[in-house]
């Protein structure tokens, strides 16, 4: 039995792209980890699941969790900066945008890819870190009373 070809399955299935605007234009990626690139969306996977694996070492009181690779900043910015293809950087650098600019745009797309839309809005409006900040204070608190 021959399948039909799955690019023809998978088109009926798409969702729309996620869309985002910075210096009046917008820019649309596909809404899931699912639609990108294999290899790039495969990095993303493997990328949560050490962050996972990670959270769980450090909770259990692992000292060795502090000295993991994963912590440091490189490794997730390797991993995000396939998220913006160069044809689309560079219309970004040509329509005014900043190196912050799209470093923002890049960090939103990987959350949105790791852990859905709402977190990843918060972390485009700036509010996922005020989240964390006034998270990490209460419990704080809570270990000191």
């Amino acid at each position: 039995m021959l399948y039909t070809e799955v690019r023809d399955f998978m088109a009926e299935h798409e969702s729309e792209p996620v869309a985002f605007t910075l210096n009046g234009h917008t820019y649309g990626f596909p809404s899931s980890a699912d639609d990108l690139p294999a290899l790039l969306g495969m990095r993303i996977v493997e990328h949560r699941l050490r962050l996972e694996d990670l959270r769980k070492r450090i909770q259990a009181g692992d000292a060795s969790a502090v000295n993991d690779p994963l912590l440091q900043a490189d490794i997730e910015e390797r991993v995000s900066r396939g998220l913006i293809p160069k044809q689309v950087r560079d219309q970004m650098a040509e329509n005014g945008c900043t190196l912050r600019q799209i470093r923002h745009l890049q960090q939103t797309l990987l959350i949105h890819y790791m852990y859905g839309s709402e977190v990843a809005a918060m972390h485009w409006e700036g509010k996922l870190e005020q989240a964390t900040e006034s998270l990490g204070e209460t419990l704080a608190q809570t270990e000191n009373s």
